[in-house]
């Protein structure tokens, strides 16, 4: 069997025996570096930094330091030239009024379409 008590207890004597029994805020103080919000006498998650000192690697380094390897590794690398689009049918006709030893090229060789003049044929 359970203890029983042998007198009943007050609802103030029971409340003042539980008034230290509350949930207590932490205490935040700003860190020096970057102003974040930190429990006193705790490394800074955000910064990395204890006072005046760097002593944690945080997320935004391991990053910093990822992106400069990648940086050097393609700055190593020779980047290939990038090599114009070819347009066979354009360099075809420019070849072909070379050949024929005209300067103004395949227009000036080819004769009037259905025997008219018209503009475009007269360039």
């Amino acid at each position: 069997m359970a203890a029983q008590p042998k007198k009943k207890i007050s609802r103030v004597r029971g409340r003042t025996r539980r008034a230290h029994n509350k949930i207590v805020l932490p205490k935040l103080s700003n860190c020096p570096k970057c102003r974040a919000l930190i429990p006193p006498h705790i490394a800074c998650p955000e910064c990395g930094f204890y006072g005046s000192k760097k002593i944690l690697i945080t997320k935004t380094d391991k990053h910093i330091d990822q992106k400069l390897k990648e940086e050097k590794k393609t700055a190593s690398k020779p980047k290939p030239s990038p090599k114009p689009a070819k347009d066979t049918k354009s360099q075809e006709s420019q070849d072909s009024s070379l050949r024929a030893g005209d300067p103004k090229g395949p227009e000036a060789t080819s004769p009037p379409a259905g025997g008219r003049d018209t503009k475009e044929n007269k360039k």
